[in-house]
């Protein structure tokens, strides 16, 4: 384990020099702003604070979602790592220590990422910021109550059952852990694919995933391809929570992302540390 985390601190260190890392968070940064501004605007016209925990509100809006997991794709498409240095790694720690620091990397950026996403909320809304764990507060129930969204050109309006389903911690909670979970499946994706297949095949299979959030959009044909598209579940908007919507159920949804989490890992320890032997023995997959 403590060698899996030198590892990953490693290529944390190596891959904070390259440009893949931070365009996405570049992204973040105007995807965020563009959406929070007329917020940050309605709060200080009203001079009444924002409840921080209306971030889950960002990733409701399908094209800030788009952005955001089109810069994951970015950020983890050099995976798995490979270069002269990975060579060495790869034979003073063994295989599966280096695959884990590879599982291990691509959760602690995602962390990062999303926790950076959340921090680029609030510093746009500050000073007219609070937080509160029980109560939306007054900006967002009017959002709810009224048509005011579309005097302040704000990106999304609030569906009373939202509110009365999720307080503002329990939403954020669900929405941002399964924005995280999410992310980590798409991120072992390309790390199997591109290990086991080829590279770029990992990509190329998420982007069908973020296609097929794209296609649910822009179709709205039925309820199905909800429960087959990872994007659609991270939705307040979506989230069944009582089991009375055509929507996936929050458990169904977790369930469904644990096991694609576990089948992932038994994927990697099972094929990834027969393809490692690849970093070793081909000098061309190097350069």
């Amino acid at each position: 384990m403590i060698l899996a985390l030198r590892l990953t601190k490693i290529n944390l260190y190596k891959h904070l020099g390259t440009v893949n890392f931070w365009i996405p968070f570049l992204l973040a940064i105007a995807s965020v702003y563009e959406f929070t501004s007329s917020l940050a605007k309605m709060a200080k016209y009203y001079s009444i604070p924002v409840n921080g925990f209306s971030a889950v509100f960002f990733l409701t809006d399908t094209y800030s979602v788009l952005i955001i997991f089109l810069g994951i794709l970015i950020l983890f498409s050099d995976l798995p790592f490979k270069d002269s240095q990975q060579m060495f790694l790869v034979s003073r720690s063994g295989k599966r220590a280096w695959i884990f620091s590879q599982v291990l990397y691509v959760i602690l950026v995602s962390i990062l990422y999303f926790a950076f996403i959340f921090i680029c909320f609030c510093a746009v809304l500050f000073p007219n910021l609070y937080f509160n764990s029980e109560n939306w507060g007054k900006i967002i129930n009017t959002i709810s109550l009224s048509s005011v969204a579309q005097r302040f050109e704000l990106w999304f309006t609030v569906p009373q059952s939202v509110l009365s389903d999720f307080s503002p911690l329990n939403g954020f909670l669900y929405s941002f852990g399964i924005a995280l979970f999410v992310t980590c499946v798409l991120g072992l994706i390309i790390l199997i694919f591109n290990l086991t297949v080829k590279h770029n095949t990992g990509v190329f299979i998420s982007g069908a995933i973020i296609f097929l959030y794209m296609f649910q959009y822009m179709n709205h044909n039925g309820y199905i391809l909800y429960y087959f598209s990872p994007l659609n579940w991270i939705s307040l908007y979506t989230a069944d929570k009582n089991g009375i919507t055509p929507y996936p159920d929050i458990l169904w949804v977790i369930t469904i992302l644990c096991l694609f989490f576990v089948f992932e890992l038994i994927a990697l320890f099972t094929f990834g540390a027969k393809k490692t032997k690849f970093i070793l023995e081909t000098k061309e997959e190097i350069i």
